[in-house]
This record gives structure tokens, C-alpha cells and sequence, in this order.
């Protein structure tokens, strides 16, 4: 949770409104943040997957894995496997990614996944607190998607 929430672990009580929110938004709209497990070890590692980028309302790609499994290749191999799902099953159109500017993990999986730079700014260009935290706009249009005017 280094470069989420500022850096401060959640309350039981905010994880398990994740949880029915994610379980929720799966039932209603076909996507939601999954958890990631060691399949090997049968043990959880953290959670990826498409969800509401709050409260501009684009859909946003996003992972977090536990700290200790960092480079080890789960976010994306995670991130692969979400975005196949958004992009081929749900047909989801356009996904973005938010990152902070220090996140080299993450930047290298948003990279890794075919993402491409679109924009430098602040977490407050997308109405969010704490307003001058820096971040970078990762973009993608779904490829299996054929535009209007190439029909």
C-alpha cells in the first residue's frame, strides 16, 4: 500500500466493504478487483483486476501484491489475465491505469501489458485527495474491437 491510500494499510472493516464491493460489481457488471493467490502454495498474494476509478468514473486496471512477493511476477501475470477477461469476454472498449511516478513495479507491469503513457498530473486532476500526489495516465483501447470506421 506504499503508493496507495498514502501509504496506510486498510481497517478490517474498509477490506470487507472491498470485498462486497468487488463482489458486487462482478454480479452486476462482470468485472470486479480479483484475488491473486500462489497457486503452488495456495496462498493469498494480493488483488488485480478492472474496477470504477473513483469519482471521474473511467475503468482503471489496477494490482496490489504483498510487499515481500514483489518481482516475482504475479501483478503481471494477474494483469495479463484481467485484461484478457475485460477485453475479449466483457468487450470492455478503453482501460486506463493510474501510477504513481515512483512505482517502478507497477510501472514496469503497466509497460510489460502493452499500456502507453498519456498523461503526467496530479491526483487532484481526477478529483481525488491528497490533491498534489503525482501520477502518471496509462492508456489502452481494446484491440479486439474493430472501430466504427473500419467496419
Amino acid at each position: 500500500m506504499r503508493y496507495v491510500n498514502q501509504g496506510k494499510s486498510w481497517s478490517n472493516k474498509r477490506i470487507l466493504s472491498f470485498i462486497h464491493k468487488q463482489q458486487k460489481s462482478f454480479r452486476e457488471v462482470g468485472y470486479c478487483r480479483w484475488v491473486v493467490e500462489d497457486q503452488n502454495k495456495n496462498n493469498f498474494v494480493g488483488f488485480c483486476g478492472i474496477g470504477v476509478f473513483e469519482p471521474v468514473g473511467f475503468l482503471e486496471i489496477g494490482w496490489w501484491i504483498e510487499e515481500k512477493l514483489w518481482g516475482k511476477g504475479f501483478a503481471t501475470e494477474a494483469a495479463r489475465c484481467a485484461l484478457e477477461h475485460a477485453f475479449k469476454e466483457i468487450r470492455i472498449p478503453h482501460l486506463k491505469s493510474v501510477v504513481h511516478p515512483e512505482n517502478k513495479a507497477s510501472l514496469t507491469v503497466i509497460r510489460k501489458i502493452g499500456f502507453l503513457q498519456k498523461q503526467n498530473g496530479f491526483l487532484g486532476d481526477y478529483q481525488r485527495s491528497p490533491k498534489n500526489i503525482p501520477i502518471i495516465t496509462y492508456s489502452l483501447d481494446n484491440p479486439y474491437l474493430i472501430p466504427l470506421h473500419q467496419k
